[in-house]
């Protein structure tokens, strides 16, 4: 029996995850000769973002039979129920609400597994800076610990989890009872072969790109402290990519702090580019600085190193420790 591989993907608020979506549908159903099985797509939509629907639907060829959209928990379980031979992925964990009817549907009706590609903020939520860092500015809370008792029951009938080895080590210390074993993944990233940059020893100008989104998470603040020397250096050019992951007076206090200490030098990029506009960008880009505290634009930091942008990461993070090893 052929087996049925269903991949449940979220579509939010962001507009970067819509290309993406895209990059990974289409790559997956096109690569036919080098995947086994039938390969399903399913995607969430949530509240409020039928604009990134309307704009995924027209990216996405209507030739790709395979990608179903669902917006009720139920509808999702009632197409599972639909094949016998499923293996199920979950790329990115999905609404907690989602991960508790999962969770009951393959404990008690069909007694099936599934496997948990790992994105980054999925696994490093506030339960892990609170119960495994001890960070003191997060809080238990209701919502917290309704979510940490969910996930618990959810990596119950977790078969595996998808990441660089270093987010596993983090997943076993947040669930230390989960019988989940490690499959090491990430996504392929065709745009590798695009880039024609050869980065040159000696260069009048340099470009350097902190973070990749406006996340609090990637401490902007801390960046722009460290680099406060470079004020001066009228050669130099300093970009922050702010046009998702944050909050309006977040993105306002970076451009206020940017444009104060580096003047005209400093460029936030606040409009959304597309992938090809985005791919551009980064080809100018000499040195990237991302200062996040976890793993994070994985996806970003494979194509900029393989474009030859030296990159400067936390030690800590499960990303530096995936490139230290594999080189």
């Amino acid at each position: 029996m052929i087996k049925t591989v269903i991949h449940v993907l979220p579509l939010n608020h962001y507009k970067s995850v819509v290309t993406f979506l895209t990059t990974i549908i289409v790559f997956l159903s096109t690569n036919k000769k080098h995947l086994k099985g039938k390969h399903l797509f399913f995607i969430e939509l949530q509240n409020g973002y039928e604009n990134n629907f309307s704009v995924l639907k027209g990216l996405i060829s209507s030739s790709l039979s395979n990608v179903y959209f669902f917006k009720g928990n139920r509808e999702l379980i009632f197409c599972l129920s639909k094949y016998k031979n499923v293996e199920l992925y979950f790329h990115q964990l999905p609404s907690v609400k989602l991960r508790f009817l999962i969770f009951i549907y393959c404990t008690l009706i069909r007694k099936i597994q599934y496997n948990w590609i790992v994105w980054g903020g999925d696994l490093y939520d506030d339960n892990y800076y609170r119960i495994i860092l001890k960070d003191p500015t997060s809080h238990r809370n209701l919502k917290n610990t309704v979510v940490y008792f969910v996930n618990k029951l959810f990596v119950r009938r977790l078969k595996s989890t998808c990441s660089i080895s270093g987010d596993y080590k983090a997943f076993k210390l947040l669930y230390p009872n989960s019988t989940a074993v490690h499959k090491r993944f990430f996504y392929p990233n065709k745009n590798i072969l695009k880039f024609s940059k050869i980065l040159s020893s000696y260069k009048k100008n340099v470009n350097i790109l902190i973070s990749h989104s406006a996340s609090k998470e990637n401490n902007h603040l801390e960046i722009i402290e460290r680099l406060e020397g470079l004020k001066e250096c009228d050669n130099t050019t300093i970009y922050a990519v702010l046009s998702y992951g944050g909050d309006m007076n977040y993105i306002n206090s970076i451009v206020s702090e940017g444009k104060k200490k580096f003047g005209k030098n400093f460029i936030p990029i606040v409009n959304f580019m597309d992938l090809e506009q985005y791919n551009i960008f980064l080809e100018k880009i000499d040195i990237a600085y991302f200062a996040s505290n976890r793993q994070s634009s994985l996806f970003t930091s494979v194509t900029m190193l393989s474009a030859g942008v030296k990159m400067i990461l936390k030690s800590s993070t499960s990303t530096y420790s995936f490139f230290i090893k594999n080189g």
